[in-house]
């Protein structure tokens, strides 16, 4: 037989186990926000040296594109 979800100590796993979830979203969506950015800044650097603009021609690292 299943230990009902709400009889004792079985709250308690179920209780650290939704919590866990909740955190490991959280960390997934800062990494694909942080990823998001690192990703604009890519697009608008590649965008400027097309443009013809040379100031940031220096900071540019091969890496970027």
């Amino acid at each position: 037989m299943q230990p009902s979800l709400f009889s004792g100590n079985s709250t308690a796993k179920y209780g650290i186990a939704v919590n866990n979830n909740n955190n490991n979203n959280k960390k997934k969506k800062r990494k694909r926000r942080n990823n998001n950015k690192k990703k604009r800044k890519r697009r608008t650097i590649i965008l400027q040296v097309y443009l013809g603009r040379k100031r940031n021609l220096r900071n540019l690292k091969v890496s970027k594109f």
